[in-house]
Protein backbone atom coordinates (compact mmCIF):
# COMPACT_ATOMS: atom_id res chain seq x y z
CA UNK A 1 0.00 0.00 0.00
CA UNK A 2 2.80 2.28 0.89
CA UNK A 3 4.28 2.19 -2.61
CA UNK A 4 0.61 3.24 -4.62
CA UNK A 5 0.99 6.10 -1.88
CA UNK A 6 4.39 7.21 -2.78
CA UNK A 7 3.72 6.94 -6.57
CA UNK A 8 0.39 8.81 -6.67
CA UNK A 9 2.52 11.47 -4.10
CA UNK A 10 4.83 11.67 -7.50
CA UNK A 11 2.13 12.46 -9.48
CA UNK A 12 1.11 15.17 -7.37
CA UNK A 13 -1.75 14.27 -5.26
CA UNK A 14 -1.01 15.21 -1.55
CA UNK A 15 -4.31 13.80 0.24
CA UNK A 16 -3.65 10.65 -1.88
CA UNK A 17 -5.65 7.38 -0.04
CA UNK A 18 -5.91 3.81 -0.84
CA UNK A 19 -8.68 1.74 -1.38
CA UNK A 20 -8.19 -0.31 1.76
CA UNK A 21 -7.73 3.12 3.63
CA UNK A 22 -11.00 4.48 2.40
CA UNK A 23 -13.06 0.60 3.03
CA UNK A 24 -11.57 0.85 6.27
CA UNK A 25 -12.90 4.13 7.51
CA UNK A 26 -16.28 3.73 5.95
CA UNK A 27 -17.33 -0.50 6.48
CA UNK A 28 -20.92 -0.03 6.38
CA UNK A 29 -19.87 0.91 2.14
CA UNK A 30 -20.09 -3.36 2.17
CA UNK A 31 -21.27 -5.12 5.27
CA UNK A 32 -20.87 -8.53 3.39
CA UNK A 33 -17.53 -8.17 2.84
CA UNK A 34 -16.30 -6.35 6.16
CA UNK A 35 -17.30 -9.76 7.36
CA UNK A 36 -14.13 -11.42 5.89
CA UNK A 37 -11.90 -8.53 5.05
CA UNK A 38 -8.91 -9.28 7.19
CA UNK A 39 -9.01 -7.71 10.37
CA UNK A 40 -5.01 -6.60 10.90
CA UNK A 41 -5.59 -5.48 7.48
CA UNK A 42 -8.01 -3.40 8.11
CA UNK A 43 -6.74 -1.68 11.73
CA UNK A 44 -3.40 -1.36 9.78
CA UNK A 45 -5.03 0.49 6.97
CA UNK A 46 -7.08 2.86 9.43
CA UNK A 47 -4.28 3.81 11.48
CA UNK A 48 -1.80 4.44 7.83
CA UNK A 49 -4.65 6.92 6.64
CA UNK A 50 -5.15 8.87 10.25
CA UNK A 51 -1.35 8.91 10.62
CA UNK A 52 -1.20 10.34 7.21
CA UNK A 53 -4.03 12.36 6.52
CA UNK A 54 -4.75 13.14 10.45
CA UNK A 55 -7.31 11.73 13.14
CA UNK A 56 -10.24 13.95 11.04
CA UNK A 57 -9.93 12.31 8.28
CA UNK A 58 -12.39 9.39 9.62
CA UNK A 59 -15.57 12.14 9.71
CA UNK A 60 -14.74 14.58 6.71
CA UNK A 61 -16.15 14.58 3.63
CA UNK A 62 -13.64 13.59 1.58
CA UNK A 63 -13.76 15.76 -2.35
CA UNK A 64 -12.29 13.08 -4.87
CA UNK A 65 -10.26 14.85 -7.72
CA UNK A 66 -9.52 11.80 -9.57
CA UNK A 67 -9.14 8.11 -9.12
CA UNK A 68 -6.23 6.03 -10.15
CA UNK A 69 -6.22 2.57 -10.58
CA UNK A 70 -2.85 1.01 -10.01
CA UNK A 71 -1.50 -2.75 -9.96
CA UNK A 72 -3.56 -5.93 -9.65
CA UNK A 73 -6.36 -5.29 -6.96
CA UNK A 74 -7.19 -7.88 -4.48
CA UNK A 75 -11.32 -7.62 -3.47
CA UNK A 76 -12.32 -6.42 -7.06
CA UNK A 77 -15.68 -6.25 -6.38
CA UNK A 78 -15.43 -3.61 -3.25
CA UNK A 79 -12.68 -1.66 -4.89
CA UNK A 80 -15.45 -1.35 -8.47
CA UNK A 81 -18.35 -0.54 -5.86
CA UNK A 82 -16.64 1.84 -4.27
CA UNK A 83 -15.53 3.47 -7.17
CA UNK A 84 -18.80 3.58 -8.99
CA UNK A 85 -20.22 4.95 -5.49
CA UNK A 86 -17.24 7.99 -5.82
CA UNK A 87 -17.84 8.72 -9.10
CA UNK A 88 -21.99 8.53 -8.81
CA UNK A 89 -21.53 11.40 -5.76
CA UNK A 90 -21.91 14.99 -6.23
Amino acid sequence: MGDLINISQEYGFTKAIHIDEYFSLHPELSPLVAKTFPKARMTQAKEKVIQRLGKDIAHEDINFEAIMLMGDVDYFELSLAIITDLLLSK
